[in-house]
């Protein structure tokens, strides 16, 4: 594990942090989730 996996570690730690406890929420999970795979599909057209 070098640097950058040390990095990408760091921001999912401090993504479980910041956001976490909000995704424990299951109508605002689904909801990103959505609204994530919404954004993925826009962007591949």
């Amino acid at each position: 594990m070098g640097f950058g996996g040390f990095f990408v570690l760091k921001i999912v730690v401090l993504f479980l942090m910041k956001g976490g406890v909000i995704f424990y929420d299951k109508r605002v999970a689904s909801l990103s989730l959505m609204r994530g795979w919404s954004h993925i599909f826009t962007i591949k057209g």
